[in-house]
């Protein structure tokens, strides 16, 4: 858990531009912006849909690997964990 934790506080400049992959190999699409614990992964290239996802679903393990970024969830439970809108919306 130590591990997760310095990874997440390193997380904003270290991963935003690279590939999302799920646990199936299926790729999500690509982190445009990232917070301490949120990750914005966008989706599509004509109409690209955002996915909000909490910082824990990285796995921190390929944390050094500079072009992509593997999650612990398939590309499908990404997709219906991920919270579409930002998530100050609303408040």
């Amino acid at each position: 858990m130590a591990a997760m934790g310095a990874f997440k506080r390193e997380m904003p400049a270290a991963i935003v531009g690279r590939h999302v992959v799920g646990a199936d190999g299926e790729e999500l699409g690509r982190v445009v912006c990232s917070w301490e614990d949120t990750v914005v992964v966008e989706h599509g290239r004509f109409f690209p849909v955002d996915y909000f996802l909490p910082a824990g679903a990285i796995d921190a393990s390929d944390a050094a690997r500079t072009d992509e970024v593997r999650l612990r969830l398939t590309c499908r439970e990404a997709k219906s964990v991920g919270r579409i809108g930002c998530p100050d919306e609303g408040r």
